[in-house]
């Protein structure tokens, strides 16, 4: 996975946070999002496509229940500083 799709995956978490009004998520998040490089336009289209194509992230940014779980798991490994997981069924 690479940082950019590792940033989309957090965003949309974050988003999802929000909407459960989950501050202390938001916040472990928003820690985790402060730890990566900010992505360019062209990459983080690109990453949404490929998360998109693999149905771990939806089109407006909806989440679904193994997109969540990956990106919990991304969160825990940005924020300890640990290696990015892969993307399951995507090309990377």
């Amino acid at each position: 996975m690479t940082a950019a799709q590792a940033r989309v995956l957090l965003e949309a978490l974050r988003d999802w946070y929000g909407a459960q009004g989950d501050v202390s998520g938001v916040a472990f998040v928003g820690r985790a999002l402060a730890r990566l490089p900010l992505s360019q336009p062209r990459e983080a289209r690109a990453a949404r496509n490929t998360l998109e194509g693999a149905g771990l992230l939806m089109r407006g940014g909806f989440l679904p229940i193994w997109g969540r779980l990956l990106a919990f798991r991304v969160g825990r490994a940005v924020h300890n500083g640990a290696d990015l997981p892969d993307l399951p069924g995507a090309r990377a």
